[in-house]
């Protein structure tokens, strides 16, 4: 695959030179958006959730604040802000590969498709750059021109820091005096639709919900026919898939309250709740991985918890890849078994998994 994208790449290299040059630079495309909506009374938090205003900041100068369409950085906070209710189309970054990827993107879409498709499961389709990833980031940077104090809440208490270390935020900026939330208004802009892969939000889901739906009817962004720039072609797939995700969890989430015997990953508590179940059967419900491979034969199926500290099933590679649970990558699975430490880390070893199942989508 390698070889023959260099071919590709070599092809418009030398065809450049008796050629107009490619002029598109999806680094610099310009996207200033439609008008912003009018501002909603619920971005008005009440009292009684204070505790989930993380504070006012200013936005990040040093690099820029906007870092793509659903990541930001303000001064104050170390961690970047990973915008709840977004998962914007993925931008180019500074990469030789990257440039060459961009370049074929620019010049053939429908052969950049197949290039970073290829040996992808199409019912699960991967992230790449798009120019209307470019979009959405060059939106955010009109957005926040010259805006001088971003109001960052919090979706939940308990669940803050997403799988990458970056804190789960509403972003609110007044502008025009009145309040705007830029999470609701990418949406809106037609730049990513309402995405609930990691469950929907707890405060503001009818607000998403509205905004994708005036989207829609407006053929905006990712939802024209065609779209107004090159965009993911599969969101029917991404989005089923997305709302069968939502869905398990919601339903897992209910079954962990009544039964104690059930952790679902993903909050510290539940971390250290899973390690205290060492040396015995215990039931993990989790999203899983890619089958791994270490090394001399032996590999593992990570459940999705925090980068670098997933809960691992163990085992002879060629085993794990023929089990069930590889076939369930990207899923919420249920995997009862033995719980062992492993250098302080709780893992589950092939051999003493008793029973995996597809978290229920019904």
């Amino acid at each position: 695959m390698r070889s023959c994208l260099f071919v590709t790449i070599l092809a418009l290299v030398l065809s450049a030179q008796e050629q107009p040059v490619i002029t598109t630079d999806f680094s610099k495309l310009d996207w200033p958006g439609v008008e912003l909506a009018a501002a909603s009374p619920s971005w008005v938090l009440p009292t009684a959730e204070r505790e989930l205003l993380a504070g006012e900041f200013a936005p990040r100068a040093r690099g820029g604040a906007v870092v793509d369409g659903d990541t930001l950085r303000v001064e104050g906070l170390k961690e970047s802000l990973r915008l709840v209710g977004l998962d914007c189309e993925e931008t180019f970054k500074n990469s030789a590969k990257d440039k060459q990827l961009k370049i074929l993107a620019a010049s053939n879409w429908d052969e950049y498709l197949k290039t970073v498709l290829a040996g992808s499961n199409p019912l699960r389709p991967p992230k790449f750059a798009s120019p209307m990833g470019e979009a959405a980031r060059s939106f955010g940077e009109h957005f926040f021109k010259n805006v001088t104090t971003v109001r960052v809440e919090l979706d939940d208490l308990e669940r803050g820091i997403d799988y990458f270390g970056r804190r789960l935020s509403h972003v609110l900026v007044m502008k025009n005096e009145k309040w705007v939330h830029f999470n609701v208004e990418v949406v809106r802009q037609g730049l990513s639709p309402y995405f609930v892969k990691y469950g929907r939000t707890r405060r503001f889901h009818e607000n998403f919900v509205a905004a994708e739906n005036e989207a829609r009817a407006a053929a905006r962004g990712i939802w024209g026919k065609p779209p107004s720039l090159p965009a993911y072609p599969d969101y029917g797939v991404r989005l089923k898939w997305w709302h069968e995700r939502d869905h398990a969890l919601e339903r897992l989430t209910a079954r962990e309250k009544t039964h104690p015997a059930l952790v679902l990953l993903g909050l510290d508590r539940e971390w250290k709740q899973v390690t205290e179940l060492a040396e015995q059967e215990a039931t993990i419900a989790g999203s899983a991985g890619t089958p791994f491979h270490v090394k001399a034969g032996f590999g593992w199926i990570p459940l999705g918890h925090r980068n670098n500290r997933d809960f691992l099933i163990v085992g002879d590679f060629d085993k794990l890849k023929a089990h069930a649970l590889a076939g369930f990558q990207g899923d919420y699975v249920v995997v009862t078994g033995i719980v062992r430490l492993y250098e302080g880390r709780p893992q589950m070893r092939l051999e003493e998994v008793k029973s995996v199942v597809r978290a229920p989508i019904e």
